[in-house]
């Protein structure tokens, strides 16, 4: 892992920023803040939410391609929900056939109840899903959440896919029924095979009906595209959401200095989605060379993990662990790794300095003098680092330089001889770079020089040596 990063995040360990994003946007995984205040949990604004009870044939207002001037018998739904489908044009996309799954059949493939949603097709695509529209309030954040997963093979192995089909659940806060509407605010895609696991997506309501939409699209034509939902929740919702399991940093980037008596500390913040009762639980990853103490090995939403490591005999070197965070609820984003790296160094140096930062010498004309001035060279710490040295063009003084690069720790020695000049003002400049980049590369060092008749007080400013 790059230096830079590692001092990126120690700077940001001293000073903790937080990011708050609104979930009226379409969501990004990366800016989300947990949701802690539901307004009700228990009110699930979504009817028949289970797709239980009687199933029956879509009848569409009017005439329908693929079903004529009447019911749509192959596309049989559970009450309360609407079944859509991208139209049998061009001929590789096909209406699926809807029904219900049965828990007595295939149990595996019912999450709640005794019933579920089931659509597919047989060696066709198919861009389809179900939708339903309720009742809102303009400015009412909302969050839909469903179970689902697919069963996608080319052959006839159940509950085992080897193709490719992504699912995705969507809301239009504008309460229309279009699935190809840019007003919806789509959650991101999955691949979620053979067994249930949760989608989420939130939004704000800009009118006195949402529309929660499920949606579903095999990539490959195969012997079976099977798209399951069950268990379905829409809930008003106050404060941010969390729509998968994150933990804030997303990966723990430590340097030390050496020796310190100070147990190094670092907390997570976990992140996951309101769900009562939910809860998280930690365990170090096998295989690090560094071993933190975990604060707790379990948690709910609100709590958080706090990783300890005693540094004060490790020796220099790079170590990494990881922490693997999990919940009891399946979420997106769970079972989630939580990478660290620990960097024991010399001295906590954050970018490219020297000391002193500027040169100057004041020789009197009849001195004849050599003088010198040695130039630490401060850089971030990293193993194989090495610095280079050179004189910029158009200066009108040429010092000596002891080397012209070197290695973390070593320094530089300027010297100028002021031999046959006359009485006047000269100056360089000096650029130290270094291989590999770090921040604040490459830095100037000027490089004065007063040959003065005689030297006196008035001479002297306060940085000359």
């Amino acid at each position: 892992m790059k230096r830079g990063k590692w001092l990126a995040l120690f700077a940001l360990i001293l000073l903790i920023t937080v990011s708050i994003v609104s979930a009226a946007e379409p969501i990004m995984d990366d800016d989300l803040e947990p949701s802690i205040d539901p307004i009700n949990p228990e009110a699930n604004l979504l009817n028949n939410p289970s797709f239980e009870g009687q199933y029956s044939a879509y009848d569409p207002p009017g005439y329908h391609p693929d079903c004529g001037d009447g019911e749509c018998s192959t596309a049989q739904v559970a009450s309360g929900w609407t079944p859509w489908w991208r139209p049998s044009d061009p001929p590789e996309f096909a209406m699926p056939e809807y029904k219900p799954a049965e828990l007595w059949h295939v149990p595996e493939r019912v999450q709640e109840g005794s019933r579920a949603q089931q659509y597919f097709t047989r060696w066709l695509l198919h861009e389809a899903g179900v939708y339903q529209r309720v009742s809102a309030s303009p400015g009412q954040q909302y969050r839909f959440r469903i179970w689902g997963h697919a069963w996608s093979t080319k052959d006839e192995s159940p509950f085992y896919s080897n193709s490719t089909l992504e699912q995705r659940i969507g809301i239009d806060p504008t309460g229309g029924t279009d699935w190809a509407s840019s007003n919806i605010v789509w959650g991101p895609w999955n691949q979620q095979y053979d067994a249930y696991g949760t989608f989420y997506v939130c939004a704000t309501a800009t009118s006195n009906h949402i529309t929660v939409f499920t949606y579903a699209k095999p990539i490959w034509k195969v012997s079976h595209n099977d798209v399951y939902w069950d268990n379905a929740e829409l809930v008003a919702f106050n404060g941010q959401c969390q729509l998968g399991l994150q933990t804030s940093p997303a990966e723990v980037d430590l340097l030390v200095e050496s020796g310190s008596q100070e147990q190094t500390v670092q907390e997570l913040q976990i992140k996951m989605p309101y769900e009562p009762g939910i809860t998280w639980h930690s365990e170090l990853a096998p295989g690090g060379t560094v071993t933190p103490t975990l604060s707790a090995n379990s948690g709910s939403l609100g709590q958080n993990l706090t990783l300890q490591f005693d540094t004060k005999n490790i020796p220099f070197g790079e170590y990494s662990a990881g922490v693997m965070i999990s919940t009891d609820v399946d979420v997106p984003g769970n079972p989630l790794l939580v990478p660290i790296s620990l960097s024991v160094v010399p001295e906590i140096i954050l970018n490219l300095h020297t000391l002193p930062s500027i040169s100057g010498f004041l020789v009197d004309v009849d001195a004849f003098e050599v003088k010198e001035e040695m130039i630490t060279i401060k850089i971030p710490y990293q193993p194989g680092i090495t610095w280079q040295a050179e004189l910029e063009p158009g200066g009108n003084l040429t010092p000596d330089l002891s080397a012209d690069n070197g290695t973390w720790g070593e320094n530089l020695t300027i010297t100028v001889d002021s031999n046959g000049l006359p009485v006047g003002e000269y100056s360089a400049n000096l650029i130290i770079s270094t291989q590999p980049n770090v921040p604040g590369n490459p830095v100037n060092v000027p490089i004065y020089l007063w040959v003065v008749p005689e030297i006196m007080s008035s001479y002297m400013p306060r940085y000359i040596r």
